[in-house]
């Protein structure tokens, strides 16, 4: 049986040590009625995390208030800067691989007590990989809020129209197969236009591919880099092929549409990595009747190992001058592959 390991982006939702006493100021133990709740959220996204918090506020019965602040654009440049003027949203998003540094700033409350004791949100309502998202030294600094697997939609209705075999919810496929599914729509005509099998702009991004092939970045020591092991090769071979051989658009043509999951709903890739938050469902069922398509499920490829790697998660938390050099780096690796297409 092949060994699967479920990967997970998550977002994390803060508390801010100033959040949790008494606003400055107050006398006694009266405490602040009124909280403020920063996002990143914009558009939709925004008017449908609107509606949670007014209900949670409805709930409240004036007990309390949370205030919704957006910051679509520079969304940490501006969080740091409120978090060191000393004016902190109480609460706030963060990805989990920054858990580790607001941390250790003194940004965040410890939430431990309050949420293992909890009786109504406790730690054994959530799944163990999404839970340890918000996790650092042993402690909770944070809630899951979104938990965003990878998996593969693909377009059936192009699958079965151009006679090529479409993958099954149920597949244990690789990477090769994946690979030689992406081959056999190189260079064929759907719609008037020329389909690829996939599209890559950065996203899934190289971590994700590393992971495929049964590597990783850090050692489980949390010191040695092992970018160089022959699995994390295995994995980057996987993304060279792709973008070398010209199975995915090029990197500067992805933007002609706006933005990669449009060539998905343009119809113009057959397979895309994706997750809940494209809600391709929605999407597809508003467009005019000639122009929908119906939606196929795919897990990810698995390695020649047999693992499944989806998602990109920091599964160590590291301190942020490593962080930035990984980072810095896979950008390079990232960039190298991409300069074999050709302009």
């Amino acid at each position: 049986m092949k060994k699967v390991w479920s990967m997970i982006m998550a977002v994390v939702i803060a508390v801010a040590l100033a959040g949790c006493g008494n606003e400055p100021g107050n006398a006694g133990n009266e405490r602040k009625k009124t909280y403020t709740f920063a996002t990143w959220a914009a558009g939709t996204e925004l008017q449908e995390f609107q509606q949670i918090i007014d209900k949670v506020n409805e709930n409240a019965n004036g007990e309390y208030t949370i205030e919704v602040l957006s910051i679509p654009s520079d969304y940490y440049v501006k969080l740091s800067t409120k978090i060191a003027a000393k004016k902190s949203p109480d609460f706030f998003w963060l990805t989990q691989e920054l858990i580790s540094k607001y941390a250790d700033m003194g940004a965040l409350a410890d939430i431990t007590a309050q949420f293992e004791g909890s009786s109504t949100l406790s730690p054994d309502m959530f799944y163990e990989g999404v839970l340890n998202s918000a996790q650092y030294k042993g402690s909770y600094w944070g809630i899951p809020w979104i938990a965003n697997p990878l998996m593969i939609y693909y377009n059936k209705t192009m699958f079965e129209e151009l006679k090529i075999p479409c993958p099954e919810a149920t597949d244990d496929w690789t990477w090769e197969e994946f690979i030689d599914l992406c081959r056999q729509f190189s260079g064929k005509e759907y719609k008037g236009n020329t389909v690829y099998g996939t599209v890559i702009d950065g996203w899934p991004n190289i971590e994700t591919f590393i992971w495929a092939g049964g590597g990783d970045i850090i050692g489980s020591d949390n010191t040695t880099i092992v970018l160089d092991s022959k699995e994390a090769k295995q994995g980057m071979h996987y993304l060279q092929t792709i973008v070398a051989e010209g199975l995915s658009p090029r990197y500067a043509e992805v933007s002609s549409l706006g933005d990669r999951n449009v060539w998905y709903e343009k119809q113009r890739v057959a397979m895309y990595f994706g997750g809940i938050q494209d809600n391709f469902e929605a999407k597809i069922a508003k467009k005019s009747e000639d122009e929908q398509f119906e939606i196929g499920y795919a897990p990810l490829p698995v390695c020649d190992g047999g693992w499944r790697r989806g998602t990109v998660r920091i599964r160590r938390q590291f301190s942020l001058r490593k962080l930035r050099k990984i980072s810095m780096f896979l950008q390079m690796v990232f960039r190298a592959l991409y300069c074999k297409i050709p302009a």
